[in-house]
């Protein structure tokens, strides 16, 4: 029903489904000697009858989120990790599979992510740029498999660095290629705060840092449109620079005339008013958006 809901807009809506692997690791157990991943022969048919409603409704992309996958891991465990998805894919080939992990990089992990039959894979590129370098680097990387590159912070509420984010974005277009990358949060927005414009009792200095959900997606299309105009580039750094200390969260407010007894007053009550906003929990929708190879249309997929 959500689904559909989504859809009756013209939405084209990308369903997130908590992983099946991380679904039973994230469990707890009751009795001595228990393997969670034993309940697999158990959850797996709901997973299939999940994907079969979906594929019904002639869902093209399915994200499966499996934070679990920054954690260290048994060789046994990546196993069934393999194993989980080899069946599901088979079963359901047609849907194209989006694997998601979030604040941490894959680590020892990768080898085993880049081998399970996933379209797409998303990076944290926030918590963990090195990862793209480690997948650069690596000789298992299938061709065809597209990556979703995380580079907007979905776990706070200040602007975007364009320019590290751009130098990733080239990055992974000069050894990737564009048709393969997709631009995307590094993690879900559901729980950053919604518009800032509704806010009207924040300074407007302190606006001007800050990046809310709406905000956040216009970023994000910025930088898709932005990648290959220079010009345009400069002039969208130059408007979305702040001041380098801003990146901790805290920043003085310089008034000029004030005296420095206001001034410390101001700065802290603006300080308090940054940290009340400053969101790190995340939720389970993402907007990711696609970079085009020949032309500057924008495929936003969203969920």
């Amino acid at each position: 029903n959500d689904y559909t809901d989504a859809t009756e807009p013209g939405i084209d809506t990308k369903p997130v489904i908590i992983g099946a692997f991380t679904f039973l690791l994230l469990g707890k157990d009751k009795a001595a000697e228990f393997n969670r991943l034993d309940l697999l022969n158990n959850l797996l048919p709901v997973y299939k009858e999940i994907l079969k409603q979906l594929s019904d409704l002639n869902v093209q992309y399915v994200q499966f989120d499996e934070p679990v996958l920054a954690t260290n891991l048994s060789n046994a465990e990546l196993a069934e990790l393999s194993a989980i998805y080899t069946e599901l894919k088979s079963a359901f080939p047609k849907i194209k599979f989006v694997l998601a992990n979030y604040f941490e990089c894959y680590g020892e992990n990768l080898s085993t992510v880049l081998s399970l039959p996933f379209d797409v894979i998303h990076l944290d590129l926030v918590r963990c740029p090195s990862q793209l370098d480690d997948i650069i680097a690596s000789d298992k990387v299938n061709p065809q498999t597209v990556f979703s590159l995380g580079i907007i912070d979905g776990r706070n509420i200040w602007k975007n660095d364009y320019s590290t984010s751009l130098s990733i974005i080239n990055k992974a277009i000069n050894h990737l290629g564009k048709e393969r990358l997709i631009l995307a949060p590094s993690c879900s927005l559901l729980h950053t705060p919604c518009d800032l414009d509704s806010e009207k009792r924040l300074d407007d200095e302190l606006k001007n840092w800050l990046s809310f959900v709406k905000k956040k997606i216009n970023e994000l299309a910025e930088l898709s449109k932005i990648n290959d105009n220079e010009d345009d580039a400069n002039k969208l750094i130059e408007n979305h620079s702040r001041e380098s200390n801003l990146i901790t969260g805290v920043s003085s407010i310089n008034y000029g005339n004030k005296d420095n007894e206001l001034n410390k007053k101001e700065e802290k009550e603006n300080n308090k008013l940054a940290m009340k906003f400053n969101k790190k929990n995340v939720g389970e929708n993402k907007v990711e958006i696609k970079l085009e190879n020949n032309n500057n249309q924008n495929n936003i997929i969203g969920s």
